[in-house]
């Protein structure tokens, strides 16, 4: 009810519809591709995902960079949640060595709780 969403949506798709919306106006307005993330996962639209990922470059739009920047992943503390999140998705998690690393990650997400 706080999201202004009806439930008497008789349509998956529908459904999947407005999520999306929900999703690529959550990311617009706040420009942090972690917050809509969750949104795009739960529609089943990681492929979506991982393109705003690879567009999620902030550093890019405060100023130019110099050929030594260039060269390097990242700013100067490091890759940003879009890279890394960048890096996840496009690992194959239907394969064994996938969900291994599917697993790593959620286990060390869980100890920085």
């Amino acid at each position: 009810k706080n999201c202004g969403l009806p439930f008497w949506l008789s349509s998956i798709d529908e459904l999947k519809r407005s999520a999306e919306v929900i999703a690529a106006s959550t990311y617009r307005s706040t420009k942090d591709i972690m917050t809509s993330a969750i949104h795009f996962i739960a529609i089943g639209k990681e492929k979506s995902l991982l393109a705003l990922a690879k567009t999620d470059r902030p550093h890019l739009l405060s100023r130019p960079l110099s050929g030594a920047e260039k060269s390097t992943e990242g700013n100067q503390n490091g890759p940003t949640p879009g890279q890394r999140l960048e890096k996840l998705l496009e690992h194959d998690f239907n394969t064994a060595q996938g969900r291994s690393t599917a697993e790593r990650n959620a286990f060390a997400l869980m100890r920085r709780r």
